[in-house]
């Protein structure tokens, strides 16, 4: 692996923003690098897409926020639901945080930025992660609680995520602005408790479904996370490059 020295070109991303830009390096100290901006990079419109989650084991979560960031999320809230397996104090819960904040950067690495510099919440419960993202000044935006399809239940019960995206009125672009943001909210194993579903509706969020397949909570947001960048992502527009 070359070191790298003055006179390299590089990429350089600005995390509030997400914005990257093509640099030149000026100086290298034993903590520090100078570069000057060249040019700021294309960009193109992205879906900003925060997923809330359900908190599932460790290895798992790593997984979830690597792959659904290479996907396109935006930001990743978990929360301790009824149904996950364990609790988590305060302090557990800020020492995962900054340790997802490390997989997240290696991800950006990886997929490069997406709309927003992906960020990570950990939050007691869904009530509180809900009052944290839902301010009362907060904008329009797309509201989907994920839940599976499980045996007995009639197929049109509720509409899968790609009808709920497209054809519900609430949500479509038709009724809400191009860079409405988007909410998901996946539960854990075994989904969602009944006063957990209720909050959720509460807050205005539809429910959908991925369809009659079983899947992993880690495997329904990566999928989801496609799904919604897929769909919303086709319809942004608009490439913008500017030197500087």
């Amino acid at each position: 692996m070359l070191r790298l020295k003055p006179g390299d070109a590089i990429e350089v991303i600005y995390r509030e923003t997400a914005a990257s830009f093509h640099a030149t390096i000026i100086a290298i100290a034993q903590d520090a690098i100078t570069v000057k901006l060249v040019e700021l990079l294309a960009t193109k419109s992205s879906p900003v897409i925060t997923l809330i989650v359900g908190m599932i084991k460790p290895n798992r979560i790593d997984f979830l926020v690597e792959k659904s960031i290479e996907c396109g999320a935006s930001r990743i809230c978990l929360f301790v639901a009824e149904r996950s397996q364990r609790k988590l104090a305060h302090e557990e819960r800020e020492n995962r945080r900054l340790r997802l904040e490390r997989v997240v950067e290696a991800s950006i690495k990886q997929s490069g930025p997406n709309a927003l510099f992906p960020t990570i919440m950990i939050e007691e419960d869904l009530k509180q992660a809900l009052r944290s993202l839902h301010l009362p000044q907060s904008p329009p935006s797309r509201r989907i609680v994920l839940e599976p399809l499980t045996e007995g239940d009639d197929r049109g019960a509720f509409p899968s995520l790609i009808s709920c995206l497209t054809e519900a009125p609430e949500i479509t672009l038709q009724h809400l602005p191009e860079n409405a943001e988007t909410y998901l909210i996946i539960g854990p194993e075994g989904g969602l408790a009944e006063g957990e579903r209720l909050l959720a509706t509460k807050h205005g969020y539809l429910r959908a479904t991925l369809g009659s397949k079983t899947l992993r909570t880690e495997t329904a947001a990566i999928v989801a996370t496609a799904v919604v960048h897929l769909l919303l992502g086709e319809q942004s527009s608009g490439l913008k490059k500017r030197n500087l």
